[in-house]
């Protein structure tokens, strides 16, 4: 009896250089880092934002630094916002969001864990400006705000 091998043997492993990257602070204290990866016809942007534990509070206790019920309230609203911040707009579903973004190639998610809410959103090069615009729609049309 002769054994088959149905899977292919795994090709040898190569270094990849990580792309280059610019990191900066702007004068609002907003942190931008942009790496480039010039194989790939798409845009990326990711904003994450501290919720964890003292997370956008600056001027936290030590206390309040090691009190679990804070550092819960904290992961639990980034749990919230990130189950409910694309679920829908004034005037826009939520398959009507994916529907807009998937015209242009374009994604949109937001995630938590303990100390992060990051909102990521992926689109073709040439669907920038649209998803931008999708992106401003949400900021400003939130079916909680208001």
């Amino acid at each position: 009896m002769s054994t088959t091998t149905l899977v292919p043997p795994v090709a040898a492993s190569r270094r990849v250089a990580p792309p280059e990257m610019l990191d900066t602070v702007l004068p609002n204290g907003l942190r931008v880092i942009v790496a480039r990866a010039a194989t790939m016809p798409t845009i990326e942007v990711r904003v994450s934002i501290p919720l964890g534990a003292c997370g956008f509070s600056t001027g936290c206790s030590q206390e309040t630094r090691h009190s679990a019920a804070y550092g819960d309230w904290h992961a639990a609203a980034a749990e919230l916002l990130s189950a409910t911040l694309f679920a829908g707009t004034r005037g826009k579903t939520r398959a009507d969001i994916d529907a807009e973004l998937a015209e242009i190639g374009g994604s949109i998610r937001a995630t938590a864990d303990p100390q992060w809410l990051t909102i990521s959103a992926r689109v073709l090069a040439s669907g920038t400006s649209d998803a931008l615009g999708v992106l401003s729609w949400e900021a400003r049309n939130t079916s909680s705000s208001g």
